[in-house]
């Protein structure tokens, strides 16, 4: 079974990997707002629209791919543009949020 690791490669735990409680409280936070429709892609800018028939919610808090700390984050994302890194050409804030702004 693979290990766990951080950005740089080292073994770590959820948190040290950037899915600590901070992460999953501020993931929370945007979930409403999620599921009731209300937001766009951090990167592609295409509004977020769960289905409950698909495996999984179809979203996940997107880290900003600029700080090496992970503690920043671009806001809600498309799994799939998360996932498959796409480019940054959404509605991003151009500041995004820090888990400690909010």
């Amino acid at each position: 079974m693979p290990q766990d690791r951080t950005p740089g490669g080292k073994p770590g735990g959820t948190t040290a990997r950037g899915y600590g409680s901070d992460h999953q409280k501020l993931r929370a936070w945007w979930k409403p707002a999620v599921d009731a429709g209300k937001v766009h892609c951090a990167r592609c800018g295409v509004l977020i629209l769960v289905n409950p028939r698909e495996l999984g919610d179809g979203w996940q808090l997107d880290h900003d791919p600029t700080d090496p700390t992970r503690r920043r984050y671009l806001g809600p994302s498309h799994t799939r543009c998360n996932q498959g890194g796409a480019p940054i050409t959404g509605l991003t804030d151009p500041d995004p949020i820090s888990t400690t702004e909010w």
